[in-house]
């Protein structure tokens, strides 16, 4: 079960859902550049990996939603309130 899972209403699609999807993730290697390591999207460009320093998640597109989910590692946790907020940030401007 993940940590923090976030979803957001949308009225995007799926490609433009994805292309904020990846702004997302931009910023969040910008503001967190010794956490986030790598993502990986599906051949659909629906579903995507993300892996860490302390931590995994998983981005899910669809197009009237977009899902971030996060575990945490043991290490991170102290960190989930941070990490939250700054991903409900990224989502509520890319998203709302």
């Amino acid at each position: 079960m993940a940590d923090i899972t976030l979803t957001r209403n949308h009225a995007l699609g799926v490609d433009e859902a994805r292309s904020r999807a990846d702004a997302i993730v931009a910023e969040l290697k910008a503001d967190l550049p010794n956490l986030l390591d790598s993502v990986s999207w599906d051949d659909g460009g629906t579903n995507a990996t993300f892996t860490g320093t302390g931590f995994d998640g998983a981005i899910a597109l669809t197009d009237s939603t977009a899902t971030i989910s996060v575990e945490l590692g043991l290490l991170t946790r102290p960190l989930k309130g941070a990490v939250s907020g700054k991903i409900e940030a990224r989502m509520d401007q890319h998203f709302a």
